[in-house]
């Protein structure tokens, strides 16, 4: 990842995590062209829904901050 990029995430999921305190980060891993999460969530909330809103929140947040990651895919999509 870019400078400033994976301490920026970290500070997003830091944010997901006081936001929703059901999700426990269990390890947290961030690697330069990706991230590894192992987490423990409550049995209220699908998979799909946790995963959901960790994308969700932390590529919004992203976009924002670093626009050239808007870029980095042809159509213009989500990271």
């Amino acid at each position: 990842m870019v400078s400033g990029v994976a301490e920026y995430l970290a500070t997003q999921l830091d944010a997901v995590r006081k936001a929703y305190p059901d999700l426990v980060f269990v390890e947290r891993n961030i690697q330069p062209d990706h991230i590894h999460l192992l987490l423990i969530i409550p049995p209220r909330i699908s998979v799909s829904k946790a995963v959901n809103i960790l994308k969700g929140t932390t590529s919004r947040a992203l976009k924002k901050r670093f626009t050239f990651l808007s870029n980095v895919y042809l159509d213009g999509g989500g990271i």
